[in-house]
């Protein structure tokens, strides 16, 4: 097998050491990502309900333009990340278990 990590690395199915490095590259990566994911997914949380409280303890004269001009936007587009982020884990688990089911 050969695999491209800066440089060209080839592991011979009896290489330990090959396999203990590579795969520790595919850890950091995943951390890497998965952190970046998680951080993202946690902001839209955090922004859906600021969105709810904020429209609840809004005044009855103003709770329909505060709801068309900030609640929907924020609300939608938070709401929109978390489902696209979800997604792509969902994705990403979807091939890693094609990946395992094909070797």
């Amino acid at each position: 097998m050969v695999l491209d990590r800066n440089t060209k690395i080839i592991i011979d199915e009896n290489d330990f050491e090959g396999v203990k490095t590579v795969a520790g590259w595919v850890r950091e990566d995943l951390e890497k990502v998965f952190g970046k994911a998680r951080e993202l997914r946690e902001s839209c949380t955090k922004v859906i309900n600021l969105c709810d409280k904020l429209l609840a303890s809004a005044p009855e004269e103003i709770r329909t333009a505060f709801y068309e001009l900030i609640y929907y936007p924020a609300y939608g587009t938070a709401n929109l990340n978390r489902t696209w982020v979800e997604s792509a884990w969902n994705g990403f688990y979807v091939d890693l278990c094609r990946i395992c089911i094909c070797n």
